[in-house]
């Protein structure tokens, strides 16, 4: 199931985007929908790949939560991308504030989870899982804030949001897929405190899960 999701059920849902408007020129003449496709298919690209074999102690260690991710994620893209398609007008203007709002926060997002995944290296895994030379690591935006990549995904969906002046687009990112990511957050620190210890809480005690501590 997991293998399906991320082969083949992520892509098409990007690809949905410029497909649905093949009855639209103008939309799909609108940048929004080539922003979505670039900007997700150079994170698909980059993302580290499901495992070809199942690992049963990664799997109770992910408790799912890849899956979820994956899952969430489409659905919301989806929603977003449709709710664009069924506007018995053109919305937002192609040069409009929301676009050019929508589009700085998708390249922000798009550029803090980069800098994570080449920060992290070969600890970044798509699954929850601890090496067993695993360490804590606290340079480039790990410094100030512990899950720099998901802070990213979550500017591209406020980014996505905006972009395409999208209700449901918002709606799905505060139900659906922050939640999904607190989930992640709580089982993945929990795999990090039990392997690293002490020295983990203490960098949790100083930095902040998702957005800088002020204090």
């Amino acid at each position: 199931m997991r293998h399906v999701l991320f082969g083949v059920v992520v892509p098409a849902v990007v690809m949905l985007a410029p497909i649905l408007l093949l009855g639209h020129p103008e939309r799909l003449a609108h940048p929004a929908p080539w922003v979505l496709l670039l900007s997700s298919t150079i994170l698909f690209l980059l993302q580290p790949a499901l495992p070809t074999q199942k690992d049963e102690k990664v799997e109770q260690t992910d408790r799912g939560s890849a899956v979820a991710i994956l899952a969430g994620v489409s659905l919301a893209m989806l929603g977003t991308v449709v709710q664009f398609a069924a506007r018995a007008e053109l919305e937002p203007e192609p040069l409009s504030a929301w676009v050019f709002a929508g589009t700085a926060l998708i390249v922000l997002g798009s550029g803090l989870r980069l800098w994570a995944i080449r920060t992290l290296g070969r600890f970044f895994t798509a699954q929850v899982q601890v090496k067993g030379d695993h360490q804590v690591v606290q340079d480039g935006p790990y410094r100030h804030v512990r899950h720099p990549s998901y802070t990213g995904i979550l500017l591209g969906f406020a980014g996505n949001s905006l972009l395409f002046h999208s209700w449901v687009g918002a709606v799905l990112t505060a139900v659906l897929v922050l939640p999904i990511y607190l989930y992640r957050i709580r089982i993945e620190e929990h795999a990090l405190g039990t392997q690293l210890g002490d020295a983990y809480r203490r960098y949790q005690a100083t930095t902040g899960a998702l957005v800088p501590r002020l204090f």
